[in-house]
């Protein structure tokens, strides 16, 4: 696992995978089904694992996390930059920053708090959190009114925020009056797309967004990483092509739940077994599950053709 500290090349390198996980029946990480699903990412050239809303943080016992935080370290490369999520809440952001102290993570991401707030209430939070864990954070930004543009700047300036993963979905992704103000006061290399690749075609595009996370890239790595290539270098009607094989299992995903979904398509691929999935979600119907199924065949073959 990546320990050392986090730079613009860390950022931009590769696409951010975000996994589900698999727990057994005590709510206990997996070992087997979680490493085999982490080196199948990584064979495709991922170097970035960010455990976050796929994985179900939201709603982890301490134990179950404390349980996560101790297993990533043996599921990834000596390289991988492991990320694993925060929060949301305040009592849980304390707790969870006993847990990473001293772990060796480079930085861990602040699941977006949605319940009441005012902003010098949750800057405290953010910097409680980073001085009691002593590990800056990745802002994980879903609404436009979270925090003053002005205050994620300083906040990058004093090194408390080391990237964002900006996901506010506009009705039009090239026209984003808050992001462009954010962009006007904190460098690019330092935020990435965070609503899948599909939408990051156009924050990249227009934005020059440092890359992106995904959920598909879990199933489909090699494809995901000529995505990012892509976008990089330019070629959005490469990445357009590329993306033809996710529309299925994205639109399964925006009409039954995104985690959810790729929970079960996960499983459906044989990379490995998830398991059941854990409230406050619910198993999915079987006539869904098999459409998941048919939905993930066309991405297993692209990724075997590559």
């Amino acid at each position: 696992m990546k320990k050392s500290s986090i730079n613009k090349f860390d950022i931009c390198r590769s696409v951010w995978a975000v996994p589900p996980l698999a727990l057994d029946e005590e709510n206990l990480p997996m070992d087997s089904p979680n490493s085999a699903l982490i080196s199948h990412i990584e064979a495709g050239g991922i170097k970035t694992i960010l455990w976050g809303g796929n994985a179900n943080i939201y709603g982890m016992t301490c134990r179950t996390f404390t349980a996560m935080a101790e297993m990533i370290p043996d599921w990834v490369a000596s390289e991988t930059w492991a990320i694993p999520s925060v929060g949301p809440d305040y009592g849980k952001l304390m707790e969870h920053a006993k847990v990473l102290r001293g772990k060796g993570y480079p930085a861990a991401m602040l699941l977006p708090y949605s319940g009441p707030l005012d902003v010098r209430g949750t800057e405290t939070a953010i910097r409680d959190f980073v001085n009691l864990a002593a590990l800056p954070v990745i802002l994980y930004i879903k609404k436009a009114d979270y925090l003053p543009p002005e205050r994620i700047a300083s906040l990058v300036e004093e090194g408390i925020v080391t990237a964002i993963k900006y996901a506010v979905e506009t009705q039009d992704l090239s026209f984003d009056p808050y992001l462009e103000t954010i962009l006007s006061s904190i460098p690019v290399s330092r935020i990435v797309s965070g609503i899948g690749e599909i939408a990051a075609i156009s924050h990249l595009t227009t934005f020059a967004l440092s890359g992106f996370t995904a959920g598909a890239v879990c199933i489909a790595p090699k494809r995901s990483s000529l995505v990012h290539k892509a976008l990089l270098q330019g070629s959005p009607e490469t990445a357009k092509e590329l993306c033809l094989a996710i529309q299925p299992l994205e639109n399964l995903r925006i009409s039954h739940g995104a985690i959810p979904v790729l929970h079960e398509a996960v499983t459906a691929s044989g990379i490995a077994d998830m398991g059941r999935i854990r409230p406050h979600f619910s198993p999915l119907e079987k006539a869904i599950i098999f459409r998941i199924q048919s939905a993930v065949k066309p991405l297993l073959a692209m990724e075997k053709m590559l």
